[in-house]
């Protein structure tokens, strides 16, 4: 049974606007599934914690993209929600 689409949490990112591991071990495993055929997209999801001193350079969700772009994963199968800067904050944007 396939989903509709496979959501990826961010898991912070440096104020240089890096991926830290965490995150990029969650999109290895978001790509796993979507090559599986478990999903034919994937949503990245997060802006920065609200806990962060300063603005990273770009959002999670952005530097999640092009972290999944650099494996394989085609343009048209990534969605972004940029918004949300916390858990609660993914589940609501992801939703709409």
């Amino acid at each position: 049974m396939t989903k509709d689409v496979i959501i990826i949490l961010g898991g912070g990112i440096e104020p240089n606007g890096s991926l830290p591991e965490i995150p990029k071990l969650r999109i290895n495993k978001g790509v796993e599934l979507l090559n599986s055929g478990v999903a034919p997209r994937i949503i990245m999801s997060g802006n920065y914690g609200f806990w962060l001193e300063k603005e990273p350079v770009r959002p999670e969700a952005e530097a999640m993209r092009e972290y999944a772009l650099s494996l394989g994963v085609p343009e048209e199968a990534i969605l972004k929600e940029d918004v949300s800067k916390d858990t609660i904050g993914n589940a609501y944007f992801c939703k709409l």
